[in-house]
């Protein structure tokens, strides 16, 4: 709802300058396919997953420079924090998914044949955050511990920035590009789980009482992204 709601109002906006001004309107699309390698303070031999974003964006007539995006976009789960766990052999795994819808402002300039950009977005992700304990075969005999699993659904305030570069494809009369770019994404805050150490806050002992030793902790962490991404521009 929110992104048809922006995509009809930078639609009506484009056509409008178009009959003001007698050409066609500053108006294109994108889509993007993106890797989600996970940064932040839990991050252990981290693993990539993947991603898609669809946008629309719009460029002020008069101002070339600048202009405004609005984008949804869809995290596949992304591992992190795949940490062994101290004295007792056992892996803790965390990943997380997102659905996201943002806008904001979009900042441009001529460079060679093409165009670099900035951009930035302001808006909401809706976060699936997954914690497994999986204790190894020997410590399960050793400690009689079974394995954990824990996942919880959050909706938070998100925001993204990066840049990266337009370049027309050659045949398409500047209408069709190839978009290279790199994002930051930070999805808010959502609960995860951390191996135990004697330093670590004990928050919670063993997980949901499963564990009869204090082997790992729950914390809420920032689930933050960062996002290299290449897609293909349609200017209408």
């Amino acid at each position: 709802m929110l992104f048809r709601f922006l995509s009809a109002t930078l639609l009506a906006s484009a056509y409008a300058a178009a009959a003001v001004h007698g050409q066609s309107a500053p108006v294109s699309a994108a889509v993007s396919a993106l890797a989600a390698i996970p940064v932040g303070p839990l991050i252990d031999n981290r693993g990539s997953g993947a991603g898609a974003t669809a946008s629309l964006r719009y460029a002020f007539p008069g101002i070339p420079f600048l202009g405004i995006s609005a984008e949804i976009g869809g995290l596949a789960k992304s591992v992190h924090t795949n940490s062994a766990m101290g004295d007792i052999p056992a892996i803790v795994t965390n990943g997380s998914s997102a659905l996201i819808a943002g806008i904001g402002p979009r900042l441009s300039l001529p460079v060679g044949g093409g165009r670099v950009y900035l951009t930035g977005t302001a808006g909401i992700a809706r976060l699936w955050a997954s914690s497994f304990v999986n204790p190894l075969p020997a410590s399960q005999e050793q400690y009689d511990i079974s394995a954990s699993n824990i996942t919880t659904l959050t909706t938070n305030f998100a925001w993204s920035g990066g840049g990266g570069v337009v370049m027309p494809i050659p045949g398409t009369s500047s209408r069709a590009a190839v978009d290279l770019g790199v994002r930051y994404y930070d999805l808010g805050t959502a609960t995860y789980a951390r191996p135990y150490t004697p330093y670590t806050p004990q928050l919670i002992s063993g997980a949901e009482g499963v564990f009869p030793e204090t082997v790992a902790v729950s914390s809420r962490a920032r689930a933050t992204i960062v996002a290299p991404s290449a897609g293909i521009v349609l200017r209408f």
